[in-house]
């Protein structure tokens, strides 16, 4: 096994544990998670614009639109609606079960992994973020995003 293999299954292993810790599903760590995209958004948006340029061309005011701009407007939806997201819904049942009810529950059941396209790298692979926090993420070797989150 590689060490990048072996870096990438040592990932895996703290997001499991943070799952299985339930945590998860807490509406308070939810809210902290997409607070914290909204500040890495803010203070790496000059290397993000820059990453942008010199991967695939974007101009700074393509690379708002496309990106970080939508991205922003996303996490912003989620935090105005994440509490009533995670409400449980009442179900309808067939007439046989009277008299019992049944409610549908919102929660998260696992690990996703996700993978961006090429042309919209950043904003593809943080937008899924607003609705599954426990994620992996997959970046093209030649992205610039591959060599700044390999050094941090």
């Amino acid at each position: 096994m590689s060490q990048c293999e072996k870096d990438l299954e040592a990932e895996l292993e703290v997001l499991r544990e943070t799952f299985k810790s339930g945590k998860t599903r807490e509406e308070s760590w939810r809210r902290t998670q997409l607070k914290n995209l909204l500040r890495f958004l803010e203070e790496k948006e000059d290397d993000i614009f820059k990453a942008l340029k010199q991967d695939l061309g974007k101009h700074q005011v393509e690379a708002y639109r496309d990106e970080i701009g939508t991205l922003i407007k996303s996490v912003n939806y989620a935090l105005d609606g994440l509490k009533q997201w995670m409400c449980g819904k009442k179900a309808k049942l067939p007439i046989a079960a009277f008299p019992s009810s049944a409610e549908l529950v919102p929660e998260p059941l696992g690990l996703v992994l996700i993978i961006s396209s090429w042309n919209f790298p950043f904003g593809k692979l943080f937008s899924p973020f607003n609705f599954n926090f426990s994620f992996s993420l997959a970046l093209s070797e030649n992205d610039e995003f591959y060599d700044y989150y390999y050094s941090s």
